[in-house]
């Protein structure tokens, strides 16, 4: 699927999911943990930062300064792709992932 700024069924699906994602009145659920860089310095499983280089909800910046937190984490921009990389790039996205699991 094309990113969702090119893609306008794909788009409206989402919309649609989005919507449906919580009733009606229900509380936004809230953050529990703060991402912090002390606390990203902590992870100790392999580790894979993979932003769409449309992303801004966590755009590649972002993610590129929380990489230089994580021991021997790797870092893949996925082109054409914003926030939702899994449903927007699957065959790209699950490429990578079985790239990054094969090289462990």
């Amino acid at each position: 699927m094309d990113c969702l700024a090119t893609n306008p069924e794909g788009l409206k699906r989402w919309l649609e999911i989005h919507h449906n994602s919580r009733q009606p009145g229900a509380p936004v659920q809230l953050e529990r943990t703060k991402i912090t860089y002390e606390k990203l310095a902590t992870i100790r499983v392999l580790t894979l930062l993979m932003p769409g280089d449309q992303d801004l909800q966590t755009p590649p910046w972002v993610m590129r300064r929380q990489l230089a937190h994580i021991p021997g984490a790797k870092f893949v921009i996925l082109p054409e792709a914003a926030h939702s990389i899994n449903w927007e790039q699957p065959a790209a996205f699950n490429r990578q992932v079985l790239e990054f699991i094969r090289g462990h």
